[in-house]
């Protein structure tokens, strides 16, 4: 299996997405940058509330910055458990990466 990328409105997307990756052999990562300063906060917890819907159902990540400072953060709920890390620091657009990774 290997990694697919696809471009979209996450909250749209994302239930589709779910229903036809393989279950648990596989994690969904909505991934996003900078964009989400663009986001009202109304956006950004529909969002949030899609990826913690389907993280109760199936293993999914949320890689993000610009959802409240400009830290780069990992939120995974893996097995119906929810982690949060600070992976890094990045250019607001994603041209570079300090990275802050979890021992």
């Amino acid at each position: 299996m290997g990694v697919s990328l696809v471009e979209g409105d996450g909250v749209t997307v994302l239930p589709d997405l779910c229903r036809k990756a393989p279950p648990r052999a596989a994690i969904i990562v909505v991934y996003h940058t900078h964009v989400a300063n663009q986001f009202s906060d109304t956006l950004k917890h529909g969002l949030t509330a899609a990826i913690q819907k389907r993280g109760a159902q199936r293993n999914v990540g949320n890689l993000y910055n610009h959802m409240g400072d400009d830290l780069l953060h990992l939120d995974l709920i893996i097995d119906g458990v929810d982690d949060n890390y600070v992976v890094g620091q990045p250019n607001g657009h994603g041209r570079w990466f300090d990275w802050i990774l979890p021992q």
